[in-house]
């Protein structure tokens, strides 16, 4: 399988991205966006650390991490089970019949530190990329107000703020070219 397919890895990072089929909508809802984050709390739980995420209106993306007694298929059953529980609801709420998601989800595993950096500040300024916004540390379906507020959640930034340095340093690597533009940046995409 090509970089965009890897089979994931016991204690390396990864990035995950999914969308939805055609021209669909993933959320439309605040409830949507709140549904589908309370399931990866629920569905992950011993399998995966979540570590970033950002929702836009057609797609996603995750950091995580698998636990080292967790496995890539326990990883691509849970996501796949919170797929298609949210797209049930999601299918209810909206009246919308058929699959929601783009199978198979795509993953890249983090290469080394660099990538590791550089695949945060890309999670969490896609909101830019795609033109929702220019203040992507506003955006609210995004982990970095987790980050930077120090609210409660289940993600884990103990583990990232630590690898940047403290808090001020994660701050200042996400500011860093803070009007560049993430076209450019192809190694990072898997959209």
């Amino acid at each position: 399988m090509g970089t965009q397919y890897q089979t994931l890895i016991p204690g390396r990072f990864a990035h995950i991205c999914d969308r939805a089929v055609g021209t669909d909508k993933l959320f439309i809802t605040e409830k949507n966006h709140q549904q589908f984050l309370q399931m990866l709390k629920v569905e992950l739980v011993g399998i995966a650390e979540v570590h970033a995420y950002c929702l836009l209106s057609n797609h996603y993306h995750l950091l995580i991490r698998l636990f080292d007694d967790s496995n890539h298929e326990l990883f691509k059953n849970a996501l796949g089970k919170i797929q298609s529980k949210y797209a049930k609801a999601f299918n209810k709420e909206h009246s919308r019949k058929g699959g929601l998601f783009m199978r198979p989800f795509k993953r890249k595993i983090i290469q080394d530190d660099g990538h590791l950096a550089n695949i945060i500040w890309y999670i969490h300024r896609n909101p830019m990329r795609h033109r929702y916004t220019n203040l992507w540390q506003s955006w609210p379906y995004s982990s970095y107000g987790i980050y930077t507020k120090v609210k409660p959640s289940f993600v884990k930034t103990a583990d990232i703020i630590a690898f940047f340095g403290g808090l001020d340093q994660f701050i200042h690597y996400h500011e860093l070219n803070s009007d560049a533009s993430l076209d450019g940046a192809s190694d990072l995409h898997l959209e």
